[in-house]
């Protein structure tokens, strides 16, 4: 009794062990001894049926789920369990033993640490035969998303990049390819952002596909697309009926202003041949995309409004422009400039027939800083530029 009580400095005990080796008669053996804890966790938070999943050892984990004293429930809690376990190391044969033998103790859906589904973690790993097992579970769903709100297609497309899986994925029918993450950032935005074209392609062709669906900041895959200078994708998205070539952002830049933020000359080419984009589309502040030219990196910038003047571009020169075109936002002295370039020389007034009153007077309520924050605007897209767009693309959001 006290042998089988012993603990390493692992905190495994012999019944661990024995698991996590396959040796069934010990197992067998060790378990039906009076007292015997078998929900007891070693130092890694592993009972032993854990261990013996993760090695892959198909009926000691039959076994010990068998077993009534093993009580640990896997249904309610987010916690390591045999099921995600054998799928994360590739042990098809112990999955389907889980699913056949112990269905009622362990759901197919199932959430270990930070919500991932087995499917989840086969997915991941690149498992196909056992997401194929899976998908084919009644009642998975095959649209699990982890604690971000990253779906099983996410995974699958942008994470490990693997073509067969997506189109495993994209065949099952509950498979949703519109769902965001936390950032309602979708499938489709999440392989533009990547630069993955085979995935943009595959999602385009999924019949239920939504190509102009907005992320947390009112952007779509074209917007990213343009801001992100991929040309072939913004010509593949310009194909489409459903996408708005004039969609606005949450600071109501369109993909052509985005282009002209980040400076990409070959695709403001491709979004000036079509034939509804809107040259001279106004943002929340007024910025026409010759605007926004004006402010894209130095080499690029003439070329730009060139390109866009012949286009039939104007904009309007506004007076707190003039100060940041010349790099003064910064200066103590960037709001007295505009004071003193516009006519009626109240800046109040001023911002109110810019902005209108609602904006001015919030604007106004937190003095300089409010006042700084409208008139020298910041736009989410001008954030990533300058603070560099890598940090931006993570699995977000």
């Amino acid at each position: 009794m006290l042998l089988t009580r012993s603990v390493n400095n692992d905190g495994a005990t012999p019944l661990h062990l024995a698991a996590s080796n396959g040796h069934l008669g010990i197992v067998d053996w060790i378990s039906k001894r009076p007292d015997l804890d078998l929900n007891r966790q070693d130092k890694s938070g592993c009972t032993c049926v854990e261990r013996a999943a993760k090695a892959g050892h198909a009926e000691v984990v039959s076994l010990l789920l068998d077993n009534p004293n093993m009580t640990v429930d896997w249904n309610s809690n987010q916690r390591s369990n045999p099921l995600c376990l054998a799928a994360e190391y590739g042990h098809e044969a112990t999955v389907r033993v889980i699913l056949e033998r112990h269905g009622h103790r362990i759901s197919v859906n199932s959430q270990a640490a930070y919500g991932i589904t087995a499917l989840t973690f086969s997915v991941l790993r690149g498992r196909m035969a056992i997401t194929d097992l899976l998908i084919q579970q009644k009642g998975v769903n095959v649209n699990a998303e982890d604690h971000l709100g990253n779906s099983t297609l996410h995974m699958a497309a942008v994470c490990i990049a693997d073509k067969t899986m997506v189109q495993l994925l994209l065949e099952h029918p509950a498979t949703d390819a519109n769902l965001g993450n936390c950032k309602k950032t979708t499938p489709l935005i999440k392989a533009v952002q990547v630069n993955h074209d085979w995935a943009v392609e595959f999602l385009l062709k999924w019949h239920a596909i939504e190509p102009d669906k907005k992320d947390y900041w009112g952007m779509t895959a074209l917007s990213w697309a343009a801001f992100l200078g991929r040309k072939k994708m913004v010509e593949r998205l310009l194909e489409l009926e459903e996408v708005d070539p004039n969609s606005l952002d949450e600071d109501g830049l369109t993909p052509l202003a985005l282009c002209m933020q980040m400076g990409w000359p070959d695709v403001a080419e491709v979004l000036l041949k079509h034939p509804d984009v809107d040259v001279n589309a106004e943002d929340d502040w007024g910025w026409t995309p010759l605007a926004h030219a004006k402010n894209a990196p130095r080499s690029k910038s003439v070329p730009l409004m060139r390109l866009l003047t012949q286009h039939g571009a104007t904009m309007t020169l506004h007076a707190e422009m003039i100060v940041m075109y010349n790099a003064l936002v910064d200066s103590d002295i960037a709001i007295s400039l505009v004071e003193s370039i516009i006519k009626c020389k109240n800046i109040e007034a001023y911002m109110t027939e810019r902005f209108g009153r609602e904006k001015t007077e919030l604007a106004m309520i937190d003095g300089e800083r409010g006042v700084r924050a409208l008139l020298f605007r910041d736009t989410r897209a001008a954030r990533m530029r300058r603070d560099g767009i890598e940090g931006m693309l993570c699995l977000e959001g």
